[in-house]
């Protein structure tokens, strides 16, 4: 990512980065089940407020980049940051323990192009939407927006005919996970994708610069670092 050249590659890049990073929140997760006991509430609480943490510096080192070099630092300086992670797994992380013959499964490969599709076309029909000349993009967004709704829906037809889906049906819509599921959406959709884009606003609206901008997400970092730890607490006594 860090040394194309147009923006098609970007972001085909970016979808190859965006395909590995998708698999290290599952990956951490099972790791701190195996291997923390009856202490994983904590570490899991813990875990999931490094999120914060990186949201907090992470834009404010990329308006450092941007101001004082080049926006290519964004995506280079994960280089030796993934080495450093990588080394200190292999030293630390203790290894899986061995599976039985003939447990493991095949990937769903049908069901994670399926889910893909339809996800990346639902957002491109979103995306031509918020464009200035909306009229002039009708077709195309009806177009898009149909394949989206064609992908999920064969989604959804395949995990409840597949005998090893991607995702279970009750994990999505069974008792207690739909509502779950449900409220974590809106809630994804509030505190991840709508304040990831007040650094933009502030840019284009009052034109602060790109790294006093990034710095208007530490508030959010901090909260929610405060209210993961507050709640893990709360956890273990309710």
């Amino acid at each position: 990512c860090g040394m194309v050249d147009n923006i098609y590659l970007l972001i085909a890049m970016r979808a190859l980065q965006a395909a590995g990073g998708a698999g290290f929140t599952p990956a951490a997760t099972k790791i701190i089940v195996d291997n923390f006991g009856s202490a994983r509430d904590r570490a899991v609480g813990l875990f999931g407020s490094i999120f914060s943490i990186g949201a907090m510096i992470g834009p404010v080192f990329g308006g450092l980049f941007v101001t004082y070099g080049s926006w290519r630092g964004i995506f280079l300086v994960n280089v030796p940051i993934g080495l450093t992670v990588a080394a200190l797994a292999w030293r630390y992380v203790p290894a899986d323990r061995p599976r039985p013959e003939g447990t493991r499964q095949r990937l769903d490969a049908t069901g994670i192009a399926l889910l893909g599709c339809g996800l990346l076309f639902g957002m491109l029909a979103i995306s031509y939407l918020g464009e200035a000349a909306t009229d002039a993009w009708w077709p195309l967004v009806a177009i898009v927006l149909a394949v989206a709704i064609l992908a999920l829906w064969m989604f959804f037809r395949h995990i409840n005919r597949s005998a090893n889906p991607f995702i279970e049906p009750r994990l999505i819509t069974g008792p207690g996970f739909g509502a779950v599921n449900l409220l974590n959406a809106v809630y994804g959709g509030v505190s991840s994708a709508v304040i990831a884009l007040v650094p933009l606003y502030a840019i284009n609206r009052y034109g602060i610069s790109a790294l006093d901008s990034s710095a208007l997400l530490v508030a959010q970092g901090v909260a929610a670092i405060v209210l993961s730890t507050v709640s893990t607490f709360a956890l273990r006594r309710t």
